[in-house]
């Protein structure tokens, strides 16, 4: 599989074409030539949480910017929301890292 590295000013001139101008994501992805809108989607939502922060390549960061701080922006429905992904994501690493451990099946999470 091949990735495409894209510019942040690349992304924030498709996620303002969607945002300013209306235009759906299949729309939009059109009219900049990429064959599937799924990126395109994944930008507006990731610059309507974190801004353009939210546009840089996070590919490599892995548990690094999955357990970074909650962004400062968001509402309180946003927040929680994030917080419910969160403790999804960790709660199925911990799961597979249980089942990758030796006898950790009764092991209590934490030793008092």
């Amino acid at each position: 599989m091949t990735y495409e590295n894209h510019t942040i000013e690349c992304k924030l001139e498709v996620v303002k074409s969607i945002l300013e101008e209306g235009l759906s994501y299949r729309e939009a992805a059109k009219r900049f030539g990429f064959k599937t809108h799924s990126n395109v989607k994944n930008w507006v939502h990731a610059y309507k949480i974190h801004g353009v922060e939210g546009l840089k390549d996070g590919r490599g960061q892995g548990l690094k910017k999955a357990l970074s701080k909650i962004p400062s922006n968001l509402t309180l429905e946003q927040e929680n929301k994030w917080l419910r992904a969160q403790n999804a994501f960790l709660n199925k690493l911990l799961k597979a890292e249980r089942r990758d451990a030796p006898d950790t099946e009764n092991t209590p999470l934490f030793k008092h």
